[in-house]
């Protein structure tokens, strides 16, 4: 015997079972599979025609029962509570049967009082046990109400535009935010007034430009600020351009650990190629409050160009010292010394002049020679007799 006749069998079985009321007296209580609450015999009916069983029943309030079911398993249940059911189902186990199908050439209203509960147990293990396809558009309006929508996975395609609207849009990965976002684009827009983020890191890996743009509101600061490091690495060029005044104070604290090497707290290094400095207006200062400062060049020259006035001014001791030849030449010169001045030279001293040489001394003059003195020219004039007394010691 197929399963098909044994589920059949199974049916009609329980419906031959089921003890439907008989005319077994008026006051005859209904059986435990009575469908109803009808005590009254000539008030109850049932039939069997064919495996299709039609009950009808009245109980002593006037309401209804009305039940059609078939062998197959089939059935459509009217109670006297005003329920409804319709059921549907599978015959045999190799057999696919079971369905419902509802068709409307016009319009389908389904008005629902209370709450719609859709439940799909999904018996036979469909992959997509709900499919709803529809050939216009759809919608789906929750009335000052919630709409949740929850599974393991949720996707959400748009062959063309996909738009979200709503007054405040909250997007939150995993519980308390702790899950991963992933949005991948060609493109990505964003319109806003003002961007507020808040991160315990940020990396961003940029393969082509990257740029940032603030060009209606000449007021905007652009401000990084940061409690711990900052690192600057470009391995092309660096332009820098400001169209005000620029300002860079060092602090020069140590910072645990550092990321900076040396004990400098101010390092500037060219590995390769010319440095220039230009000031095209202005003054230039240089103050240094505290401590040394040293300018070392280990080879090259040093050339310093000068179309005004050149000072040097200091208020304590002033030493040049060149290993090699020292070469000092100027349209006019002036040396002021307000004490005393010493010239100390271990090899030669020549000093030639192409015009007039002239030494104008208020005070006592002396020019000692540890060898012989030679003092010659065209024409050797002296007026000792109207300047005060000049000692020369050989």
């Amino acid at each position: 015997m197929s399963k098909s006749s044994d589920a059949l069998l199974n049916t009609q079985k329980g419906f031959l079972d089921g003890k439907m009321p008989t005319n077994q007296g008026k006051n005859k209580k209904p059986t435990d599979n009575n469908p109803g609450s009808a005590t009254q015999q000539e008030l109850m009916a049932a039939e069997r025609l064919l495996g299709v069983k039609i009950i009808r029943q009245v109980n002593p309030e006037g309401r209804i029962t009305f039940i059609l079911a078939t062998d197959n398993g089939q059935k459509l249940d009217f109670d006297e509570k005003g329920n409804v059911f319709l059921g549907a189902a599978k015959v045999g186990d190799d057999e696919t049967g079971g369905n419902v199908t509802l068709r409307s050439w016009g319009d389908l209203t389904l008005k629902i009082g209370g709450k719609l509960n859709l439940e799909v147990e999904n018996f036979i293990d469909e992959e997509k046990p709900v499919s709803i396809k529809v050939g216009g558009d759809c919608n789906i309006e929750a009335v000052d109400g919630h709409l949740a929508l929850k599974g393991k996975n949720v996707s959400v395609r748009a062959d063309a535009d996909l738009n979200l609207f709503g007054n405040n849009i909250k997007m939150q990965a995993g519980d308390g935010g702790g899950g991963a976002l992933s949005v991948t684009a060609g493109n990505i827009k964003t319109v806003s007034s003002f961007i507020d983020n808040e991160t315990s890191g940020w990396f961003q890996k940029v393969k082509g430009e990257y740029t940032i743009r603030q060009t209606e509101d000449p007021r905007a600061i652009f401000n990084i600020n940061t409690l711990g490091h900052l690192k600057i690495q470009s391995i092309g060029d660096c332009s820098v351009k400001h169209g005000g005044r620029f300002s860079h104070m060092i602090g020069g604290i140590v910072p645990k650990p550092p990321t900076v090497t040396g004990k400098d707290a101010y390092s500037i290094l060219v590995a390769k190629g010319d440095t220039s400095w230009t000031s095209t207006a202005g003054n230039h200062t240089e103050t240094f409050t505290a401590g040394n400062v040293t300018k070392t060049m280990s080879a090259g020259n040093l050339t310093q160009t000068v179309t005004g006035n050149y000072t040097r001014a200091t208020t304590k001791d002033l030493t040049e010292t060149a290993t090699k030849s020292y070469t000092l030449a100027y349209m006019d010169g002036k040396t002021t010394a307000g004490g005393n001045q010493v010239t100390d030279v271990t090899g030669n001293l020549t000093q030639t002049t192409k015009g007039n040489l002239s030494h104008i001394i208020t005070g006592m003059a002396t020019i000692r020679a540890s060898g012989n003195m030679t003092i010659g020219g065209a024409m050797t004039v002296s007026y000792t007799h109207l300047t005060l007394p000049t000692n020369r010691e050989v």
